[in-house]
């Protein structure tokens, strides 16, 4: 009989303790979103999402924007992560282009989140099953899109700016070699830039060259000082630019891509290429989620 009253007691005290921690890690976690929340600061989370791209952003009035989803239901577990667990909806997405490691992971989002408006690119048909279901699951949820290199205010007003750039059809037509539409889905990459105040982050999808060859053609010169830059293509070589870098000037280099990836991304060339101008790198997969935040004038990295 005392054994038996022992084990209870025992069994007893160990679920305690469990509880117990597992609701202070809960705390823990909820309190640091708590403060990220309600702070006055831009920050910017570059996910972990292993072979993808998936980018949230807090912005200073409280609105969250999502770039890109990932390959699949690991995004939706980092946002889970970063968002307080009151908040059900994210403000602005943004679909760079239709490659699944894109694409993919707003299929878990749509089933967990409310999506207010969307950037996507809907011209063109459908590369894969994935991205059927996608637009599938957009018309039934009735999403607001857009394709503007401009945000309408109806879509998506913020105390941040947001420009939008991407290759028109004719553009397409002049990058395609054969002369005929481009099948290259990273072509139609759309690039993002980001400011608040002095601090500009520039996202760029899996842009090739044509595509920032012509980023560089378009943009106003006096704009082009950028403090992070999101390494095109996962830092592969058919998107290395170097002129570009040149003049964006940035301090900072994020790469997304997942540990042993089959590409060999990034490239060795890439990483030396950007050490060699004087920009720090960092790997989403050794360093995990890549946390920026800043007040508009000055920034710093979550270490």
């Amino acid at each position: 009989h005392s054994t038996y009253n022992y084990l209870m007691n025992f069994t007893f005290l160990r679920t305690t303790l469990l509880i117990f921690f597992l609701l202070a890690s809960f705390l823990a976690t909820q309190y640091s979103s708590w403060l990220d929340y309600y702070d006055d600061n831009l920050h910017v989370y570059f996910l972990d999402v292993g072979q993808g791209d998936s980018i949230l952003i807090k912005t200073p009035d409280r609105k969250f924007i999502l770039v890109d989803g990932g390959p699949g239901e690991i995004t939706a577990f980092r946002v889970s992560e970063i968002l307080p667990i009151w908040i059900s909806e994210i403000d602005l997405a943004i679909v760079t282009h239709s490659h699944a490691d894109h694409l993919g992971g707003f299929i878990p989002i749509l089933e967990h989140y409310d999506i207010n408006c969307l950037v996507y690119r809907v011209d063109d048909k459908e590369i894969s099953k994935t991205e059927e279901h996608f637009r599938k699951m957009l018309d039934d949820l009735n999403i607001k899109r857009t394709f503007q290199k401009d945000i309408p205010v109806d879509c998506f007003d913020s105390v941040i700016n947001i420009q939008n750039f991407y290759l028109l059809e004719g553009q397409l037509l002049r990058s395609s070699k054969s002369g005929h539409r481009s099948f290259n889905e990273n072509l139609e990459s759309i690039i993002t830039t980001i400011s608040y105040g002095d601090f500009d982050v520039i996202l760029t999808g899996d842009a090739e060259t044509p595509v920032l060859q012509s980023f560089l053609g378009a943009a106003p010169k006096k704009d082009l000082d950028i403090e992070v830059i999101k390494v095109p293509h996962h830092g592969a070589i058919d998107s290395f630019y170097p002129s570009l870098i040149h003049l964006l000037k940035p301090e900072l280099a994020v790469i997304s891509a997942g540990a042993k990836n089959r590409y060999g991304h990034p490239h060795t060339k890439v990483l030396t290429g950007y050490k060699n101008m004087g920009v720090e790198v960092l790997q989403t997969l050794t360093d995990g989620t890549v946390e920026i935040f800043s007040n508009g004038k000055d920034w710093h990295v979550v270490r």
